[in-house]
């Protein structure tokens, strides 16, 4: 699949998805070495093409905020201000910088339909939870910023309980950036609930 750039605001890159196991199996995950003959996941990856649009040229066209869109680009020292907004919010944010390898890509969440979110079995040593894969829809729109610095953070909702129509989930996952150069440091980041 072949990554290109159609504009300075929006790259063509493969985007990472999950389908579900053919045998109508749920999603899982191991978050530690599984039983023996288990894998780790059942999931199917597989990536779609979808234009990734640069929030850093698009801001002042489209002002994405947390209620409507998720998720939020900010200085890191107001990252930890707003991450109350949402019942669970993360704030990501590098330990290096500029992030060129393998940056953080945001669905919008507006973009995403009940329907979108497939429950995945998440297995941890201590305890068993649950969270989200995301299902394909071509309506989905994706955002990142380029060059991200260790001065920003992204803000998103993990999971907000009230259903008063502001963002709940935020899908969020790593892409390869077609315009990464070979000599590009490896990525280095921090999440934080």
């Amino acid at each position: 699949m072949g990554a290109k750039s159609v504009s300075p605001d929006v790259l063509h890159a493969p985007i990472p998805y999950l389908e579900c196991p053919k045998n109508g199996e749920q999603l899982y995950n191991y978050a530690y070495e599984p039983p023996e003959g288990v894998p780790v996941s059942n999931g199917n990856p597989i990536e779609h093409d979808f234009g990734v649009t640069d929030i850093r040229v698009v801001r002042e066209q489209v002002p994405l905020t947390l209620k409507k869109h998720g998720f939020k680009l900010v200085n890191f020292a107001a990252g930890r201000a707003v991450a109350d907004w949402a019942d669970e919010a993360q704030v990501w944010r590098p330990l290096a910088g500029p992030v060129d390898d393998s940056p953080l890509v945001l669905a919008d969440a507006s973009t995403v339909a009940p329907e979108d979110l497939m429950p995945v079995a998440l297995h941890r040593l201590t305890y068993s939870g649950q969270t989200y894969a995301l299902a394909h829809n071509p309506d989905h729109k994706w955002y990142w910023a380029s060059g991200i610095t260790t001065e920003e953070a992204y803000v998103f909702a993990c999971y907000d309980s009230r259903t008063d129509g502001r963002a709940r989930f935020t899908p969020h996952t790593a892409f390869k950036n077609p315009s990464t150069t070979p000599d590009a440091p490896a990525k280095a980041s921090r999440s934080e609930l």
